[in-house]
Formats: C-alpha cells, sequence, structure tokens
C-alpha cells in the first residue's frame, strides 16, 4: 500500500491496470546520460510507470511491474509467482525469472537458479519435481539454468541483463 496520492500529482490506471501519472516533480533524465532515451509521454503529458496497481478506498497498492508479467499460451503469467513458489522448495538461493519471445509471438519462460548445495543432480532432479507439482502448466519454465554465482553491479543490484544475455534461445 502507497497510501493516498497528494495533490498536485493526478494519476489513473490505465487498461492494462498500469499506474499512470502527472506530477511536476517528474525527473527529465538521468545525470550525464543522453536525455533522447527518456520515456514518452503521451498527449496530456502523463507518464505510464509500467507498475501494475490498483485503487481502493482511495488508497493507492502497487503489486507489481508490466515486465514482470509473461505472456505464454494466450495466458499471463507472474515471473514473480514462480521465482516465490522456486523459493518455497527450499533447494534455492537464488533466482531469476524472465519471459523472452519466442517465433510463434508468444514468450518462453526461463529460470535462473543457484542451487544452496552447489551442483547437486539429486537437488536439481528434486527441484524440477517441485516445480512440476507447484506450478500450473502454462507457468513451467521451458528453461531452467543452473550456476553458481548471480551477477551484481558494484553498487549490490542484479545485472538482470546480463542473465537474460546469458541464457541461449
Amino acid at each position: 500500500n502507497v497510501g493516498k496520492v497528494l495533490k498536485p500529482i493526478n494519476y489513473f490506471i490505465n487498461k492494462r491496470k498500469e499506474l499512470t501519472i502527472k506530477t511536476p516533480f517528474e525527473m527529465e533524465g538521468y545525470l550525464n546520460q543522453n536525455l533522447t532515451r527518456i520515456l514518452k509521454k503521451n498527449k496530456k503529458k502523463f507518464f505510464n510507470t509500467r507498475d501494475l496497481a490498483f485503487i481502493k478506498n482511495k488508497q493507492l497498492y502497487i503489486v507489481g511491474r508490466n515486465k514482470d508479467i509473461i505472456k505464454k499460451g494466450g495466458q499471463n503469467i507472474s515471473s514473480k509467482n514462480i521465482e516465490n513458489i522456486s523459493i518455497k522448495s527450499g533447494y534455492i538461493k537464488n533466482v531469476f525469472c524472465f519471459g523472452k519471445k519466442n517465433i510463434y509471438s508468444d514468450e518462453d519462460i526461463y529460470l535462473i537458479v543457484t542451487l544452496k548445495n552447489k551442483n547437486s543432480f539429486k537437488d536439481k532432479n528434486i527441484f524440477h519435481d517441485f516445480l512440476i507439482k507447484n506450478l500450473d502448466k502454462y507457468s513451467m519454465p521451458n528453461k531452467i539454468k543452473y550456476i553458481n554465482k548471480f551477477p551484481y553491479f558494484q553498487n549490490g543490484k542484479l545485472d538482470r541483463l546480463k542473465l537474460i544475455n546469458s541464457v541461449e534461445v
């Protein structure tokens, strides 16, 4: 729950359930970066945050990001849900789930994990069986990649792009 949105911020939830705002406090870009990469605004100068949100009792709730949604088999699948279920297996130290376009216009689900017990063939099989039992057929990853260590930037943030590019399509 973010709370009540204060003035002078105007907002609405668009058809894709994304938070769209208009505020005098919006930044214009990042320091020392080319400003041509600024995200485009619509005609009314509202900015689409790509945050999935809803309003209840005049309170704003943000529940995820649009990029966390994977489209597979006509279904919208939450990558965060797959990650959370994976962690519940008890065998996973780190997990990252994402979708990548396939040749059929849908997305394939990729899961990159580090096991608590590195290189354990038995744990890989148990984990795979756990996913089959706990995910519906559309949420089952097309590919699971096991790695020893997740890449992080110096600031401690996960290098998602490096993980995504490490998977062969």
